[in-house]
Formats: structure tokens, sequence, C-alpha cells
């Protein structure tokens, strides 16, 4: 729609554009931090399973458990 063709009612001040915009951007930054956390946490989760899968691997002892002390 141009411009000249709305009522003066109809246009928005730059000032109402601007408090829009600033509304927007923080809104969008709330948005992208809740984003980061859930992505946080699901790769935390997925690492506690994966060490508890490797751990298995590190802690294995060839010995037996009894050891006779010969060779």
């Amino acid at each position: 729609m141009l411009r000249r063709n709305m009522k003066k009612e109809e246009i928005m001040d730059s000032i109402q554009m601007d408090e829009i915009q600033k509304y927007a951007k923080e809104l969008r930054a709330q948005e992208m931090q809740r984003i980061a956390g859930l992505i946080g946490t699901a790769v935390g989760a997925g690492l506690a399973a994966v060490s508890e899968r490797l751990r298995h691997l590190f802690n294995w002892n060839p010995q037996s458990e009894k050891s006779t002390g010969t060779v």
C-alpha cells in the first residue's frame, strides 16, 4: 500500500517502528538463549551416555581377579 493512500492515523511513527524493532531484537536474543540452553542440555545428556559406555573400556583389567603372584 502506498503511503499517500494511507490515512494519517495508519502511518506509524519512526519512534514506534524503532521500539518494535528493539523489542523484536530482544525477543530474538531471548529465543536464541533458550535454544542454546536446550542444545546444551541435550549435548550434556548425550556426552554423559557416551562416557558411561566408554568407562568400561578404560577400566578393563586383563589380569585375573585373583593374582597368584607368578608370572
